[in-house]
């Protein structure tokens, strides 16, 4: 579990002053104890990852939800349920530590600035772009989706996700893990910066990852095809070198490799979100309607792919509904 954790794309993010590397480990952590059947400690790591950011509560909530039902604190009697009561006080005693980590941040914000999030109240989360675009280039996003930094780990959660609802015969409680990444991936696509500075993987993405990894490793450990671990782990490191080779020539303000290849010969597959697009072709932040239209050129030096800015209702330059693609 440790080298899986160490050769994934997480580890570009070790030098990093912000917390994505120190969430990732918590999240990670967290599964393996779920899987290990130690609710508790599980909701206890991630409530700690929870007060760097907060989607992060939906994990220890749903650990939560599972102690829940494992402490039957509901009694049937006659035809009514009834909570049992020294059940409730001892589950809320034993998750007290919990629920204090889940709400410092809040109390904190509240306290010193009055609100419950700054992020949110600071306009943080008040991107406009199309909610499919962003959900599906968290995962696939040619510049800074996670199938870049780990093509086969994610492509083998998506396996392993139809496989394991339809033929698993014993506990598929993991499932509700994929059910709660989904949710997290969701919260996110708000954010105002969707282009922002990362390495390698979007920064949300690195521990929307270290879930899936997980999901994957004690997945594949329990069947049969306990081999392709190893081949996981081989195709994963060269991925890794491959992406390490990249850092320091690449940034959140131009296009990778393997976006350009695309861009250059099949402009018409690569759509990305109109962020994205827009500050990596101009090569700086706050692309603004004056700068529309903004054009790709193929080494060739002929255009490729262009976005163009359309005025409608809103004349809002900053929501990215209001730009269009038109390939060359």
């Amino acid at each position: 579990m440790v080298v899986a954790f160490i050769l994934s794309p997480t580890i570009h993010y070790f030098k990093w002053s912000h917390s994505e590397f120190f969430i990732s480990i918590f999240v990670y952590w967290s599964i393996i104890l779920f899987y290990e059947k130690k609710y508790l400690w599980a909701a206890i790591l991630s409530a700690v990852a929870s007060t760097q950011n907060s989607v992060i509560i939906l994990l220890p909530l749903f650990y939560i939800s599972i102690e829940l039902f494992n402490h039957k604190l509901f009694i049937e009697k006659k035809e009514f349920y009834h909570i049992n009561k020294t059940k409730l006080a001892t589950f809320l005693i034993t998750y007290l530590p919990v629920f204090i980590l889940i709400a410092i941040p809040s109390y904190f914000y509240f306290k010193h600035y009055h609100v419950t999030s700054v992020i949110v109240a600071n306009g943080f989360m008040d991107g406009k772009s199309s909610f499919l675009n962003r959900f599906f280039g968290v995962y696939f996003d040619l510049n800074q989706g996670i199938i870049i930094g780990a093509p086969l780990i994610l492509i083998t959660a998506i396996i392993l996700i139809p496989i394991k609802l339809i033929y698993a015969r014993k506990e598929k409680l993991d499932l509700f893990i994929i059910i709660v990444v989904l949710m997290q991936t969701i919260a996110v696509l708000k954010a105002s910066n969707w282009n922002c500075g990362h390495s390698v993987i979007l920064r949300y993405g690195v521990w929307i990852y270290s879930s899936l990894l997980a999901f994957v490793i004690f997945n594949l450990s329990e069947i049969k095809y306990k081999d392709l671990v190893g081949l996981l782990f081989i195709t994963q490191f060269i991925v890794l070198v491959f992406n390490k080779h990249l850092i320091g020539k690449i940034d959140y303000i131009s296009h990778n490799e393997v976006s350009k290849f695309v861009l250059n010969n099949f402009p018409t597959l690569y759509n990305p979100d109109p962020e994205i697009f827009a500050e990596r072709t101009l090569g700086f932040e706050g692309v603004k309607a004056e700068n529309s239209p903004i054009v790709y050129y193929g080494l060739d030096g002929k255009p490729k792919k262009g976005l163009i800015y359309i005025k409608n209702h809103d004349n809002n330059e900053h929501n990215w509904n209001n730009w269009v693609y038109k390939n060359y």
